[in-house]
């Protein structure tokens, strides 16, 4: 028969293993929303890293936005601007999730409907370059070499296509991104922490 101080026990052992879970799991999202500035030492080089971050990330919208189709263009564009804007269903599989931002970005007051529906796909490969950017920021500790990595993502020949017209591929590059950035932060909390076991 256990005693009344092995049951207490065995629930503040349990107590603090779920502790320990949520301030690891708190601790990836932190990871996650300083975006490594936390690996530069003084504050002058963060605000420097922030001002450079932000300037790439202005040239390459100026650079995607001057170049941008304004009106449709070949390929799947046109299907994919109607579908936009009507809220119906592209070809298979659908796009869902495109024809919904997308039918957001009609409302927004310049250009003609097609021109806005590019603007979709232009800010989603302005986000994909800057998750890639602070991913290889998080996996060097060089926002240099981040920056550089941008660059060339963004405006290599095959990228630069097809995020300035109405297509999928932007948004695809973003998720893929977005998704390499979380797993370089969850190697690196998971090499943290082996250290400190």
């Amino acid at each position: 028969m256990r005693k009344r101080g092995d049951s207490r026990r065995a629930k503040t052992s349990v107590d603090f293993k779920q502790s320990t879970e949520k301030s690891k799991k708190a601790d990836f999202v932190e990871d996650l929303l300083d975006l490594g500035y936390s690996k530069i030492n003084n504050n002058i080089e963060k605000t420097e890293a922030k001002i450079v971050i932000t300037i790439i990330c202005i040239l390459i919208l100026c650079v995607y936005v001057s170049t941008m189709y304004p009106s449709v263009p070949g390929g799947d564009s046109g299907e994919l601007i109607i579908s936009a804007y009507q809220m119906s269903v592209a070809h298979p599989p659908g796009y869902p999730l495109f024809c919904i931002l997308g039918r957001l970005f009609t409302y927004i007051p310049i250009g003609s409907i097609a021109y806005r529906v590019n603007l979709l796909s232009v800010f989603c490969g302005v986000g994909s370059a800057l998750f890639l950017l602070l991913s290889v920021f998080q996996w060097t500790g060089s926002y240099r070499a981040g920056t550089f990595s941008a660059l060339i993502f963004a405006f290599s020949p095959l990228i630069w296509t097809y995020t300035i017209q109405a297509e999928v591929f932007a948004m695809n590059n973003l998720f893929v991104n977005a998704l390499l950035l979380i797993m370089v932060l969850y190697a690196k909390r998971r090499r943290e922490n082996k250290k400190q076991a």
